[in-house]
């Protein structure tokens, strides 16, 4: 039986998936929300540790890139962008470089109520 962390990391992993086979045609607002949902909850479940920051990383980095290779979607917000790359850089906290998860959370709500 797989491990709540390994059920978890696979449930982010599928929304980050639908987030970015949708992206290309739905309208950007809802992709921004998506994504900015899809953050908060990858940050309750490193709270709670029920993903790795390495899993949070690798998730987060696949949207990333796959919102931004071609062919173009809509364009998404500056900020939306921000929230993604600083979530690429969540594997730091190893080392004690990671970005500031209040930040994030707070970066996330600033999308959400735009």
């Amino acid at each position: 039986m797989a491990t709540t962390a390994t059920n978890s990391a696979a449930n982010l992993e599928a929304a980050a998936l639908t987030i970015a086979q949708h992206y290309r045609t739905v309208p950007a607002r809802e992709t921004e929300t998506a994504i900015a949902l899809l953050m908060l909850w990858s940050l309750d479940a490193l709270d709670s540790a029920r993903i790795t920051s390495d899993d949070a990383t690798a998730i987060l980095t696949r949207l990333w890139v796959d919102v931004s290779n071609p062919p173009a979607g809509p364009d998404l917000s500056e900020a939306v962008h921000k929230l993604l790359e600083e979530g690429t850089w969540l594997h730091d906290e190893a080392i004690g470089e990671g970005p500031d998860r209040g930040q994030l959370r707070a970066a996330a709500h600033t999308v959400l109520s735009a």
